[in-house]
């Protein structure tokens, strides 16, 4: 069910992709964030791994499960963004306005773009945003450390405001965050699943985890 309303979700948004592209490009929304790189970092900081790293230090050292829970959330946003680097190079998908300069062209893929080199750098590739992703995958392994904590939610709205500034900046198209945030938040349950199958001894633990 959470598979399909996930989809859903993504086809949804990519119906709207050229639309809202080409609305932030007329208006200079993009332009806007593109001057001030500053305000731009800031906002999507939660999206990098250096902030994934303070996170999963301040887990280790708050949650009961001290280590164990650190390490839930590292492996988690590991195997987010080694999904995301091979889903970005198999789509072959281009940020806005990379292929034309004042034309929203969502729908141009490149499948596997220039072999293997091309799976190095990925340049200018973005669906899903990784940015969303991590931001989700974060919020969504610190969701489920504390499963009935009421805080839990801020983690996801600051996750949204990531996803916001990388479709404003036009750095990706709205299907791109919305499937980021898909992507985060289901490599965190696929990787609590994986743990409970290899260490079954283990179980309650992790599934107080999950």
């Amino acid at each position: 069910m959470a598979s399909a309303l996930w989809l859903a979700a993504i086809a949804l948004a990519m119906c709207c992709d050229r639309v809202i592209a080409m609305w932030l490009h007329e208006w200079d929304v993009d332009l806007w964030l593109h001057t001030h790189k500053v305000v731009a970092e800031i906002v999507k900081a939660p999206g990098t791994y250096a902030t994934t790293i303070v996170v999963a230090i301040i887990v280790g050292r708050t949650h009961f499960k001290r280590s164990l829970a650190s390490w839930f959330v590292i492996l988690a946003t590991l195997l987010e963004g080694g999904i995301d680097f091979v889903l970005k190079w198999g789509t072959g998908r281009t940020r806005p306005f990379k292929l034309h300069a004042s034309e929203a062209q969502p729908f141009v893929l490149s499948p596997f773009r220039g072999g293997v080199p091309g799976f190095l750098r990925s340049e200018n590739l973005c669906f899903p945003s990784g940015h969303a992703a991590l931001a989700f995958a974060t919020a969504a392994a610190v969701a489920m450390l504390w499963p009935h904590a009421k805080w839990r939610w801020i983690g996801y709205a600051i996750a949204s405001i990531v996803a916001i500034e990388r479709v404003l900046e036009n750095s990706h198209w709205a299907s791109d965050v919305v499937a980021g945030a898909a992507l985060g938040v289901g490599t965190v349950h696929l990787t609590a699943w994986i743990l409970t199958k290899l260490m079954p001894s283990r179980e309650p633990q992790v599934a107080t985890v999950g």
